[in-house]
């Protein structure tokens, strides 16, 4: 166990997932924390520049009062399904058939309807109908039917208790699936990155939106016009989303290059020297080019191309994206239309 630096209490780490910095939050004081490897052993580190969360959030304010059930709510969160986790082992057996594959993928008929509506569209080469789970698997492929999986067992998370929040999660989810589209693309030509961790890392950036439920149904105290406003809301998911995503993304156990992600995203650049940095730029991007296409919050969707700096680091320019985006305008469709109708 590894020692907290603000609040003293103790904390996990080492994943063994071999970088050179770790993500943890500590769920006492809900800072987020640099785990690394020396000589001595693991030490934690507060990430550069950040403040400690208690002097943002005192125990006694709103928000304050809010995270205060935050651990309550994370561990609330579903965990991946059996049909799920039965899917994922078998997408990394070399030995698997197409076959044993749709058997167990025809037990789940949420994913099967889903894979044969992107099988049968035009992005995916659709020209003549199938109605059959394996041949939709063989014109998919192993990649897009392990990042269809992923999406749909996810989808139920971006769902709202509260009628007048629903407009707000579906855009948010339909966000968070062209975000993973782009994220595929973009790591097409990167060998060095696992194209489904980069779709997974698109997919659940945002997972802290969580915490839009979190306010306006699970919390019972104060939170004055934060229910009257959706400005307001908006401008505290915007704020705080990171920190709750990565609080999700550590109860479940996710990467560390999704949780670098996940908490990361929206700075210019990663504040650590470590392998999630391709990553993170990645869903950087992806994020931005979805905000541009109307997607995600309101004031985010007028994203100028050219700030981005991940872009510059991956070596695209503002008409590098602006391609990329047209190119790949029927599989947004496709899967628009298969995830959020």
């Amino acid at each position: 166990m590894i020692e907290c630096p603000y609040c003293g209490e103790a904390v996990a780490g080492g994943s063994g997932e071999g970088l050179d910095a770790e993500l943890r939050v500590c769920m006492n004081c809900l800072n987020a924390l640099v785990i690394e490897r020396r000589e001595e052993g693991l030490h934690g580190s507060p990430i550069p520049g950040e403040t400690d969360f208690r002097e943002v959030c005192p125990a006694d304010s709103v928000m304050g009062g809010v995270f205060g059930e935050l651990g309550e709510a994370v561990g609330a969160l579903p965990v991946l399904p059996e049909v799920g986790q039965r899917v994922s082992t078998m997408l990394h057996d070399p030995l698997m058939s197409m076959g044993e594959l749709a058997e167990v993928l025809n037990q789940a008929p949420q994913i099967s309807l889903q894979l044969l509506k992107l099988a049968n569209s035009v992005a995916y080469g659709g020209s003549s109908a199938i109605d059959d789970v394996e041949l939709a698997c063989a014109r998919l492929g192993l990649r897009v039917v392990a990042n269809t999986v992923s999406t749909v067992l996810h989808g139920n998370l971006y769902r709202s208790a509260n009628r007048a929040h629903r407009g707000l999660m579906q855009n948010l989810w339909r966000h968070a699936v062209v975000s993973a589209l782009f994220c595929d693309g973009l790591t097409q030509q990167a060998s060095s990155v696992d194209r489904h961790l980069a779709y997974e890392a698109g997919l659940l950036h945002d997972i802290g939106m969580v915490l839009l439920d979190l306010i306006t149904v699970r919390y019972v105290g104060r939170v004055g016009r934060l229910r009257e406003s959706m400005e307001l809301l908006e401008d505290v998911l915007d704020r705080f989303h990171p920190l709750v995503g990565l609080c999700v993304a550590q109860h479940w156990g996710l990467p560390q290059p999704v949780r670098f992600a996940i908490y990361f995203h929206k700075h210019d650049a990663v504040p650590l020297e470590n392998g999630a940095g391709p990553v993170v730029d990645s869903v950087r991007v992806a994020s931005d080019l979805t905000h541009t296409m109307g997607l995600g919050l309101r004031w985010e969707n007028g994203v100028e191309l050219a700030e981005n700096g991940a872009a510059k680091r991956l070596g695209l320019s503002v008409e590098d994206l602006a391609a990329f985006r047209e190119s790949n305008a029927e599989k947004v469709e496709a899967a628009l239309a298969a995830f959020c109708s």
